[in-house]
């Protein structure tokens, strides 16, 4: 038997709860969920900021620069400070939902599967991998994340 609403003390039945829409959400929003591990946050607040659509082609890639967050040290996108802060359960969300490009890089050319790497968290690397993330992509002076992963051992 499904649970009803009881009546407060008015009479009234209150409304089933609903979460609320978040309003003017930023980019220090973001920032602050991921690094309190709070994913049901991150993800009503990406779903808001970029919802997906039936009519989107599966070809089409979000635009990296809409996911910027300026208040990192590195002024990363969503995808790398989730591999920086070693966020798998945000990866595994964030992948599969077509809402960033697991290519992606920043200014000097560097992606997100290079920045796993570099810090090491090897699960992100993995998942990064199983994304499709391209091993040889090089940065701007022509290092991959191929060629980290040998270097470091």
């Amino acid at each position: 038997m499904a649970k009803r609403n009881s009546p407060t003390s008015t009479g009234e039945v209150p409304a089933p709860q609903k979460r609320q829409k978040l309003l003017n959400v930023g980019p220090q929003d973001l920032q602050l969920a991921i690094e309190q591990n709070d994913l049901d946050s991150f993800r009503q607040m990406m779903q808001e900021l970029h919802p997906t659509s039936p009519s989107s082609s599966p070809n089409s890639q979000p635009d990296p620069g809409a996911f910027l967050l300026p208040g990192t040290e590195h002024q990363d996108s969503v995808l790398f400070y989730v591999c920086r802060q070693n966020r798998l359960e945000f990866l595994h969300w964030l992948l599969p939902q077509q809402r960033v490009c697991v290519n992606q890089t920043d200014r000097d050319g560097v992606g997100a599967l290079f920045v796993a790497a570099w810090e090491p968290h090897l699960a992100v690397v993995q998942a990064l991998l199983e994304a499709g993330a391209d091993v040889n992509q090089p940065r701007s002076d022509g290092f991959t994340p191929l060629f980290l992963a040998a270097w470091e051992g």
